[in-house]
């Protein structure tokens, strides 16, 4: 079985998570922007819903990913303390940002930077380094199982996680960390097995599709929401990260890019590689004043559509190439001095 490793990156995935990191801005956008929640029914508010529904779709790709990889890899502890390393270079940079111009930090913003992970904002790194320091017993469970006893598995979890959620939306069964270890469960599953149940083409065709009524569903819910209240609630439901109709979505476009046939490209491994750091620079404990004074996203609530379009695509331009330089300034400082030091630990791994 192939092995990639970080000097070996496929620039298929790298799109692929260049893709996911799109989808969750425009996510922010919507949701901290507070433009998913403009009050009227107008065009802006099914834009905004639009953008809304791809966010935790992209969190189940971004984790996919992993399953994928990881099931072959050995564990690093080197990658879990980068990893942290990463989340603590931005808290503690947008700590220093908070002092410079709001004075003395509250004790909630001290918590915040001690304990980053404890923060809504960056609530998805915690379970996803969990994950990856279970990967070494996870994959010794699904290689010590059969196909057929890793499908089931799968399949319990997926009716446990969402077919009783849609029935029972605070059932108890279901954490992140459980969802992701079900996540990468299924993306271990892709690389170990034959997946390749229908042609290439079909696959591209089902996702598109799939995406397509994906959004009527959700926009024709908030439509009929405005009669009937107790309905959006199902459009949380239809979005979120446990909806069997964002799971299905989820694997259906990671199918796409992983049969992707493209050159490999130093601009888009450059791009995927820095998608983490672009979430961490932008979903901040400074998110709320980001979206509405640096974006300035609540003047546009109510402009012309096409003057929406215009802003929505060039605040994600904006925030991916900003978060990119960022990142690539700190993975080639803080990241380098790093190394050396581990290096003369005298530590391998």
């Amino acid at each position: 079985m192939e092995k990639v490793t970080e000097n070996q990156r496929k620039s298929n995935f790298e799109l692929l998570r260049i893709f996911a990191m799109v989808l969750i801005i425009l996510h922010h956008y919507a949701l901290h922007g507070g433009l998913s929640s403009i009050a009227g029914f107008g065009v802006n508010k099914y834009i905004g819903i639009i953008c809304l529904i791809g966010g935790k779709l992209a969190v189940n790709l971004f984790v996919l990913i992993s399953g994928y990889f990881l099931i072959e890899s050995e564990f690093k502890l080197k990658k879990v303390l980068k990893l942290i390393l990463q989340v603590y270079c931005y808290s503690v940079a947008f700590f220093i940002v908070y002092v410079i111009f709001k004075g003395i930090p509250t004790g909630e913003i001290i918590k915040l930077t001690v304990f980053p992970f404890t923060s809504k904002a960056y609530w998805f790194m915690l379970p996803y380094i969990c994950v990856y320091v279970l990967s070494p017993f996870i994959n010794k469970l699904v290689k010590s199982i059969s196909q057929k006893q890793l499908i089931s598995l799968i399949g319990i979890l997926a009716f446990m996680f969402s077919g009783i959620g849609f029935f029972i939306t605070d059932s108890g069964l279901m954490n992140n960390l459980s969802w992701f270890i079900l996540i990468y469960l299924i993306g271990a599953y892709i690389r170990l097995y034959d997946f390749e149940k229908f042609s290439k083409k079909t696959i591209k065709w089902f996702s598109v599709i799939g995406y397509v009524l994906f959004i009527i569903v959700t926009c024709g819910i908030t439509y009929m929401s405005q009669y009937n209240s107790s309905l959006f609630w199902r459009v949380n439901w239809i979005s979120s990260m446990n909806s069997i109709i964002v799971l299905v979505e989820a694997v259906l476009i990671f199918m796409v890019f992983k049969n992707l046939d493209i050159k490999n490209s130093k601009v888009i491994n450059i791009l995927g590689k820095s998608s983490i750091g672009v979430y961490l620079f932008h979903d901040s404990i400074f998110r709320l004043e980001f979206w509405k004074e640096i974006c300035l996203v609540e003047k546009f609530y109510f402009v012309s559509p096409w003057l929406l379009v215009f802003h929505i695509i060039v605040c994600t331009l904006g925030i991916y190439s900003s978060g990119v330089i960022i990142e690539l300034i700190r993975s080639k400082s803080i990241d380098k001095i790093f190394c050396l030091v581990w290096a003369k630990s005298g530590f391998k791994k």
